[in-house]
């Protein structure tokens, strides 16, 4: 029996085409049109890569640029690069993001590694070069320092109470010296006799103006410290700008480490730096080694077209027996310079040697490397070891490892020679 449409008057089985929806249709047009299918194609895929690169970009934005880290081992040439260290927690349990790579805050990082802590004791007589100027006398300057030692209880027996009157009466006459060390009687005074920082700040402040740039200096270092009472950063640092214009290169190098650190005004390491060169260029050993191992970061790091300078000053203070001045001039020659003639490792290892030499376990410890990896010189590893040893016994951070690895290497006659490699130098002192 045939079905027919009576059974239904809605047309819904009626004979004839069934409508297709609008997803049937797009389907059968998908399937039999290749342009249709390419639209659509083309329409999805981009789609999803468009959002897929929103996400990627949303997702890098909200990262902090933690910026470059300059690495911690000081060689390049087939060696394993250390993790560079992370930057310390903070208060919340995260990670502070690190200084840009040439900002004010990184450059003055480097300046204060260059400069090293400086000084940090509070003033005393010890501290102060007692000058016979011409206006004074030899007479008059070797009775104020006689007065100061007593008064401050480091000369032979005497009545410190007389020898203060003493003090106070050439210092009322106006000599700076007398002034300066009346200052620091006052200050730190011998015994159970009472303190006076008020009195101390007062002198050092007359000798400073009558052109003592000591007695500048230790002021300013009082601040620092304390010793002046309380602790007044900005005073110290217009202090130590007052001794760097007197002519005074410690003044200088204190003053540099304050604008470095941004301690009592801004961070400023181009007056920092300044204020090093200025040091230098009037003949300062310190001031020169400083500057020099500066600017040899600095061209390691871009801030610098080459490493020419930082060579220069390096060598001027290594002439006077600066061994961190030689060790960083190894450093530019072994592994800092990227070209020759600035990267020569023969003499990188030449200037390793000599501060060896001069008994700084870190030359040691680069010695010990280069021996190890022959870099710059011929491989040895009994002589790697004695140096190696050397350093790890001065406590540098990291000999003990290399050293483990260098003997896993050694044969036991190896490492006899090595023991006497290691009696010789120590024989030698170095």
């Amino acid at each position: 029996m045939t079905r027919t449409s009576h059974g239904r008057k809605d047309g819904v089985l009626a004979s004839g085409p069934r409508r297709k929806g609008p997803a049937t249709a797009a389907a059968d047009l998908y399937a039999t049109h290749n342009g249709f299918r390419f639209l659509v194609n083309f329409s999805f895929f981009g789609w999803l890569t468009f959002l897929c690169l929103g996400f990627s970009s949303n997702l890098g934005g909200g990262l902090p640029n933690l910026g470059a880290r300059e690495l911690t081992v000081p060689f390049k040439l087939g060696v394993a690069a250390a993790a560079p260290a992370s930057a310390g927690p903070t208060a919340e349990g995260a990670q502070a993001p690190a200084p840009a790579p040439s900002s004010p805050e990184a450059k003055g990082q480097a300046l204060l590694d260059a400069l090293g802590p400086g000084e940090q004791a509070a003033p005393v007589l010890a501290d102060y070069k007692l000058q016979a100027k011409a206006a004074d006398g030899p007479k008059a300057a070797a009775a104020e320092l006689l007065a100061g030692r007593q008064a401050l209880g480091r000369g032979a027996a005497a009545d410190v109470e007389t020898a203060f009157v003493e003090l106070k009466s050439a210092a009322d006459a106006g000599l700076p010296g007398a002034m300066a060390l009346y200052g620091l009687a006052r200050m730190a005074p011998p015994g159970a006799l009472p303190a006076d920082a008020a009195s101390g700040r007062e002198w050092l402040a007359r000798a400073a103006q009558a052109g003592d740039a000591q007695a500048a200096r230790l002021l300013a270092r009082a601040y620092l410290t304390g010793s002046a009472g309380f602790v007044a950063p900005d005073k110290a640092r217009e202090l130590f700008r007052r001794g760097q214009e007197l002519g005074d290169p410690a003044s200088a190098l204190n003053l540099a480490r304050l604008m470095a650190a941004g301690q009592g005004g801004p961070t400023d390491p181009a007056g920092a730096e300044q204020a090093v060169r200025l040091a230098a260029e009037h003949g300062d050993g310190a001031a020169m080694s400083a500057l020099g191992r500066y600017l040899a970061t600095a061209a390691a790091r871009g801030w610098a077209p080459s490493f020419d300078e930082a060579s220069l000053w390096l060598a001027r203070a290594a002439d006077r027996g600066d061994a961190a001045a030689m060790e960083r001039l190894g450093d530019i020659h072994m592994y800092l310079a990227k070209t020759p003639p600035a990267q020569n490792p023969v003499e990188g290892f030449a200037w390793y040697q000599r501060c060896a030499d001069a008994g700084r376990s870190g030359c040691h410890f680069a010695l010990g490397r280069a021996y190890a990896l022959a870099v710059g010189a011929a491989g040895d590893l009994p002589r790697a070891w004695a140096h190696l040893t050397l350093a790890r016994d001065a406590g540098q951070p990291r000999a003990a490892g290399e050293l483990a690895a260098l003997e896993a290497r050694m044969t036991p006659a190896e490492r006899a020679e090595g023991v006497q490699r290691l009696t010789a130098l120590q024989a030698s002192g170095r």
